[in-house]
């Protein structure tokens, strides 16, 4: 199969200091909800999810019994939200050598939170985790909607490249 490359607007707001929150439902439609830690888009058109395991063990199985996710990705201090869908996720264990974005993502967000008073012992309290700990989540986005507060809210937006 060939994927599609996320269009230049998606990627460049993946590459800001996001807070990432990851839902899916059990086999029974039981909701589950965790922060992943990075984001970052494969060359095939999948996108790649960090999360800590432990806290994220009840999502991480709803995704393995259905393969179905959501993810808000959101901008402190604009909040720019973007939902995305994917119904083919799989979960793969971490080496976190292969994630350079992981500390790139943790000063870009403590940059997006700091305005509010918050700093790196806030952030590292959610960053800093044993690798050990850490999972990843892979997934072909199916769809991608506004979800910045205001008119927009809710309005779908163009997943890909033309």
């Amino acid at each position: 199969m060939t994927w599609m490359r996320l269009n230049e607007r998606l990627l460049a707001f993946l590459a800001k200091g996001l807070s990432i929150h990851v839902g899916a439902c059990d086999a029974h439609g039981q909701p589950e909800l965790a922060r992943a830690l990075a984001v970052r888009p494969e060359p095939d058109g999948r996108l790649a999810l960090l999360l800590p395991s432990v806290p994220g063990a009840p999502l991480l199985a709803a995704v393995r019994a259905t393969g179905r996710l959501s993810v808000v990705l959101c901008q402190p201090t604009t909040h720019t939200a973007v939902q995305l869908r994917g119904r083919d996720a799989v979960l793969e264990a971490a080496d976190l050598a292969q994630w350079p974005e992981l500390p790139r993502s943790h000063e870009a967000f403590l940059d997006e939170v700091r305005p509010f008073g918050f700093e790196r012992d806030f952030t590292a309290a959610w960053f800093e985790a044993p690798e050990a700990q850490m999972a990843v989540l892979r997934f072909v986005p199916t769809g991608a909607w506004d979800q910045t507060p205001g008119p927009g809210a809710g309005s779908p937006m163009e997943l890909y490249a033309a």
